[in-house]
């Protein structure tokens, strides 16, 4: 694996709404181009934790330093600047339907192009390119000239991630990428974004909703609950059934544990094992 990617310091992180502990004393060190999941239960602050990383959520203190920039000490011009290096891909794909697949992946170039090129539909030649190749990547070459809204949920996420990549970003965050398609989209999904880690040495960072699908793409788990960081370590530590009891622990909704702990989830094991505080 590269090890030459961007690395990612968190440090004493906190975030509240209202009454409730987004993030508490959130802390870990990436030493740039690993692959990592991040899993808790819902409510935990995974999501809270990807926004701040993308800078869209500010955090009443902590640091988050990206490289040698502290994002969270950024502002203005300087903070979007930042954000520009920094991919995201979304549950959501948030494309817009009535462009076409080929338009919404330059979306991912939107803060480098002219307003002109948008006006004018004519983007320059290395964008497109770009582009081109990233739709080639995730296997949707064929359908580049088609309307987003023509596609299935499956190639809709396809497309974002693309869009993603045509950013050409220093990171690479995904926030639950997988929890709208069929387990073997998911893998073929978690596939692309563990070659582009792999070729390209990009630190990758994806909350993902299943021990199964972490345990098999990623080098390194991040564990949260309540907040708080339970786990950091390599994957392999999800092998060990005291790992995910610290990440869900508390966790009582029953559908969720079927979901992210099939295995677990038998008539002798699934509710004493996860009914604990953390």
């Amino acid at each position: 694996m590269n090890q030459g990617g961007t690395p990612v310091s968190v440090r004493a992180l906190r975030k509240t709404y209202g009454t409730t502990k987004a993030l508490d004393d959130v802390g870990f060190e990436l030493p740039g181009g690993e692959f990592v999941a991040v899993l808790g239960p819902s409510g935990a602050g995974k999501t809270t934790l990807l926004r701040s990383l993308t800078g869209m959520v500010r955090p009443e203190s902590g640091s988050i330093f990206i490289g040698d920039q502290e994002l969270t000490a950024l502002r203005g011009s300087a903070r979007r600047a930042a954000q520009n290096e920094i991919g995201m891909v979304y549950q959501q794909f948030n494309l817009v339907g009535r462009l076409r697949v080929i338009t919404n992946v330059l979306l991912g170039r939107l803060p480098q192009l002219s307003a002109s090129a948008w006006l004018t539909g004519r983007f320059p030649a290395d964008a497109v390119e770009t582009a081109y190749r990233c739709l080639e990547r995730v296997d949707l070459l064929d359908r580049a000239h088609q309307r987003a809204d023509t596609l299935s949920g499956g190639q809709q996420q396809r497309v974002a991630l693309a869009r993603a990549m045509c950013q050409e970003p220093r990171l690479l965050l995904a926030d639950e990428p997988v929890a709208s398609v069929d387990p073997k989209l998911a893998e073929r999904i978690l596939s692309y974004l563990r070659e582009v880690n792999k070729e390209q040495g990009i630190t990758t960072l994806v909350n993902l909703h299943t021990v199964a699908m972490a345990s098999r793409f990623a080098d390194r788990v991040i564990g949260i609950n309540a907040g708080r960081v339970v786990v950091d370590g390599p994957a392999s530590l999800l092998d060990d059934p005291a790992t995910l009891q610290r990440i869900y622990a508390g966790t009582t909704d029953e559908e969720e544990l079927v979901v992210a702990l099939p295995d677990w989830m038998d008539a002798k094991r699934a509710r004493p094992a996860f009914g604990g505080a953390v």
